[in-house]
């Protein structure tokens, strides 16, 4: 299947972590240590899906965003990242799945979302036109994984009830998937992707 040559190609070509089946098939996306969502796992990753994380990638560099020939601008998102991008092969291409982590107030989110979609378009390019591997970016979803303090209590943490999410259903950026978890919690990549 082209899709999974892709992958394998993405694997060597990026330089940020990244995590499939054959290293393990669950992976924990550290966050910032000033958020209250300070990590999540990520679990069931199979042989087809690769999970790149992205924020902690341009932290590794000792970036602000994707590139340092990009200056920042209040007023254009260009350069910002979301934390993580799941790719799953598929027989149609190449399934993307925007993954972002975020505090009680799940905001700003799409500004990075956009950014990163661009970057997954430069990849798929890349590819195209310089790796000769005919590979589409055939969905995306986008999905916002966020604590909710106002239902904390001494006793303990309540949640609300999660978003279930439909798989067959892409969304855009600014429709992003919300769903509420806890710092530490674990999610099934099947769940959403």
């Amino acid at each position: 299947m082209v899709a999974l040559q892709a992958l394998d190609k993405l694997k060597r070509l990026l330089d940020c972590p990244k995590s499939d089946a054959t290293v393990s098939t669950s992976v924990e996306i550290i966050h910032d240590d000033n958020s209250k969502l300070k990590k999540l796992f990520l679990t069931d990753i199979s042989s087809n899906m690769l999970l790149l994380q992205l924020d902690n990638g341009v932290k590794k560099h000792r970036c602000t965003g994707f590139s340092k020939l990009f200056n920042s601008l209040d007023d254009c998102d260009h350069n910002k990242v979301c934390d993580a991008l799941l790719l799953k092969a598929t027989e149609r291409g190449l399934a993307a799945t925007y993954i972002e982590l975020k505090s009680d107030d799940a905001t700003g989110y799409v500004g990075q979302f956009k950014s990163t979609k661009c970057f997954v378009g430069y990849l798929e390019k890349i590819l195209q036109d310089i790796c000769n591997i005919d590979v589409k970016i055939s969905s995306e979803r986008y999905v916002v994984f966020h604590t909710d303090s106002s239902n904390a209590s001494r006793s303990g943490f309540q949640l609300k009830k999660t978003t279930k999410f439909n798989q067959t259903q892409p969304n855009t950026p600014e429709q992003a998937h919300k769903s509420v978890v806890k710092s530490g919690d674990s999610v099934r990549v099947t769940e959403f992707a």
